[in-house]
């Protein structure tokens, strides 16, 4: 109701097909949020033996400059980008007949119908290009922008892949909810 309450930061990952959660850090500061992608990636890498294929994460984790390193790695990441007023606005501009339209069709999902932009573009601290989709369509009055540094997976497929996250991070938050 307007005011801030005690809260931690944590990270969690699942693996995808097996959905079992591999990895947790309960501990982190505000200092260490930025790098703990990079730790989960050691930490898969000494596991299995191999850097993780795909990370998928929120924008608020890392920084642009961990995104390099990950590209450097050769894994794959999709993450959220936040909307600032400018790319709103420029987005606003963009003719709907540029927008793509595609179906997500995760069962019992409410938003299946989406609008897509496919772009590329650099970023301040990121080495290289990345590759922004803008999705009109999941639900929110603005669009969602994903990055990501793969620009080969269709955007229907990234988006959709995406959205298994949000289910994994809904669970969970139901789960924090009943142990309140």
């Amino acid at each position: 109701r307007g005011k801030a309450g005690p809260s931690g930061l944590t990270f969690f990952a699942m693996e995808q097909k097996s959905r079992v959660f591999c990895y947790a850090n309960a501990n982190l500061t505000r200092a260490q949020q930025p790098q703990e992608v990079l730790r989960f990636a050691e930490f898969w890498e000494s596991l299995t033996g191999r850097k993780p294929l795909w990370l998928y994460f929120d924008s608020k984790l890392t920084i642009y400059e961990e995104l390099t390193e990950l590209n450097r790695q050769g894994v794959w990441f999709v993450t959220i980008r936040r909307r600032g007023g400018g790319i709103l606005r420029r987005l606003d501009n963009v003719p709907l007949t540029t927008w793509q339209k595609a179906v997500i069709d995760i069962p019992k999902r409410r938003h299946q119908q989406i609008r897509y932009l496919d772009e590329r573009l650099k970023l301040d601290g990121y080495e290289g290009e990345l590759r922004q989709i803008a999705v009109h369509g999941l639900g929110r009055e603005n669009p969602t922008l994903f990055l990501s540094n793969n620009f080969e997976i269709t955007p229907r497929r990234l988006v959709t892949n995406y959205a298994r996250r949000n289910g994994i991070e809904d669970a969970l938050g139901s789960s924090v909810n009943f142990f309140h």
